[in-house]
């Protein structure tokens, strides 16, 4: 076998094996102000991928500050924070880059977000917003959720939601 065809048969293998971890992220940790009879002996409620594909799934088609109109489906974040017994009056949104956001639960209560973990039917991955993207219904209340303060809620590569 020549070089370049070892180097071009590594290549995949890595990429499909990326791909195939990639596809794991799909899960959720939510500590904090929970119910802990509903948490676990951590303190923290773990969704698991069968977790979050097995809850209703909602959809909003909807524009973002990154994307044009798109199909985002996924679960609705108020149904995620009350799976985990949420106690709390604001959440703090954590990202795989570590950036974090504070929403307060009446903003999420009034407004609705999904959870996406699908955009246009194709499941979100790290390297494009995913594995999870808090998702509002900006179109339909654009001068609202279009404002540069709640721009900023609309937060991607979610890992896990501290409840305060």
């Amino acid at each position: 076998m020549s070089t370049a065809l070892r180097k071009l048969l590594v290549a995949s293998i890595v990429c499909a094996a990326a791909s195939a971890h990639a596809g794991d992220l799909l899960k959720l940790d939510i500590s904090g102000n929970i119910s802990p009879d509903i948490a676990g002996p951590d303190k923290i409620y773990h969704f698991s991928r069968a977790d979050l594909l097995g809850l209703p799934v909602y959809s909003i088609q909807t524009s973002t500050n990154w994307t044009s109109t798109e199909l985002w489906e996924g679960p609705r974040l108020m149904d995620v924070l009350e799976k985990a017994g949420m106690r709390g009056a604001t959440i703090r949104v954590v990202a795989y880059d570590d950036f974090s956001q504070e929403i307060p639960v009446s903003f999420i209560r009034q407004y609705q977000p999904i959870l996406a973990y699908r955009e246009n039917g194709r499941e979100l991955r790290l390297d494009d917003f995913g594995p999870l993207f808090i998702i509002f219904p900006r179109d339909r209340y654009p001068d609202i959720l279009g404002t540069i303060r709640n721009t900023r809620r609309f937060v991607f590569q979610v890992r896990s939601i501290e409840v305060k």
